[in-house]
């Protein structure tokens, strides 16, 4: 019986920390211990809990097959990862009291273009909010002017215009940016 206690308490723990990470995701928040640490951190949690009930439980098989099934999500979110991936970017702002992290990624189709996201450190050092209206995009076919996405974008030289507004000469001409 007291296995079969563990085995809820660990669940309800489960379920309550999921909504947790759900919340997050819903009102623009992410991870940023590590820019790895998006999805792998609730990933593991899960993974990690749902092993601990199975090794708890009596019933391990059931438990078995749901640790099989989030495997193969992890498995294939990994795959996805390395198709897709994203780097980052951190740029802080002049006396240091905003810090703006830049997502990009590129695909070329013809051209290489780059697709932006940006995002605002929290007051957590370990979440980010995504800026949802300020997605970029941006195509490139100027490569010996515009090598690589810092430069196309033009954080390789932010201009800060204030302590929350800050200025990029994109490809495409000047991009600006207020941080909320």
């Amino acid at each position: 019986m007291e296995g079969k206690k563990g085995t809820i308490l660990l669940l309800l723990l489960l379920l309550a920390m999921n909504a947790v990470f759900i919340f997050m995701h819903v009102n623009h928040y992410e991870f940023y211990i590590h820019p790895l640490a998006r999805w792998n951190i609730p990933l593991l949690l899960n993974m990690s809990a749902l092993t601990v009930a199975m090794l708890v439980s009596r019933k391990w098989r059931r438990f078995s097959i749901t640790i099989s099934i989030l495997g193969m999500f992890l498995v294939a979110f990994r795959m996805w990862g390395l198709i897709m991936g994203w780097n980052y970017e951190t740029i802080e702002s002049p006396k240091g009291t905003e810090t703006l992290v830049i997502k990009y990624r590129d695909a070329i189709l013809g051209e290489r273009t780059y697709f932006y996201q940006f995002y605002q450190s929290s007051r957590l050092s370990i979440t980010m909010e995504y800026l949802t209206v300020l997605d970029l995009m941006v195509p490139n076919d100027e490569f010996d002017i515009y090598p690589n996405a810092k430069r196309t974008l033009g954080s390789d030289h932010p201009i800060w215009l204030s302590e929350t507004e800050v200025k990029f000469h994109t490809k495409d001409g000047p991009f600006t940016l207020i941080i909320r």
